[in-house]
């Protein structure tokens, strides 16, 4: 998936024991509503290490990235939760700067106040780039994904045409 918007927050920053750094934030995007009109909306997105650096709220950026879900149950009231988030692949800087205004409310995503602990032991066991991955594991979260990596541009523009 292909997305370009601005950051619209500060990056929340997670450090594990592994010496890597989880980014996340949200981003807003803009898109045509049911009725064909343009509409704001906001998607979270996760990537690791350097990025944080580079990404200012207001900024805009490109990125691409495949859908994550989540679900998990919720601590305090045993509901079943989910959630959707973008794994972030390739980060692109673009130009823009826009003043993003914290009073908005972006479509109200509850599910982007959560509490995100429960990731943290997923998070610990799937990313580990200094160690090789057991084969016979279920399942490889990070499957010859290259995160941080900051790349030209002007992809983002091949991508898109």
């Amino acid at each position: 998936m292909i997305l370009v918007g601005y950051a619209a927050q500060q990056p929340e920053l997670r450090y594990f024991d592994s010496g890597k750094i989880l980014c996340k934030f949200p981003i807003i995007i803009q898109s045509l509503s049911d009725a064909g009109k343009n509409s704001l909306e906001s998607i979270d997105l996760e990537l690791w290490d350097i990025a944080a650096q580079y990404i200012p709220k207001g900024r805009e950026i490109g990125i691409v990235g495949s859908l994550k879900f989540y679900n998990w149950k919720d601590r305090k009231t045993g509901t079943l939760r989910q959630s959707t988030t973008v794994l972030v692949s390739q980060l692109h800087l673009l130009g823009a700067f826009m003043k993003v205004n914290d009073q908005v409310d972006i479509n109200d995503n509850e599910e982007y106040n959560i509490d995100y602990d429960y990731q943290e032991d997923y998070y610990e066991d799937c990313y580990s780039p200094y160690e090789e991955h057991d084969d016979s594991m279920e399942w490889d979260c990070w499957n010859d994904m290259d995160y941080g990596y900051l790349d030209d541009l002007h992809d983002v523009y091949e991508h898109l045409h």
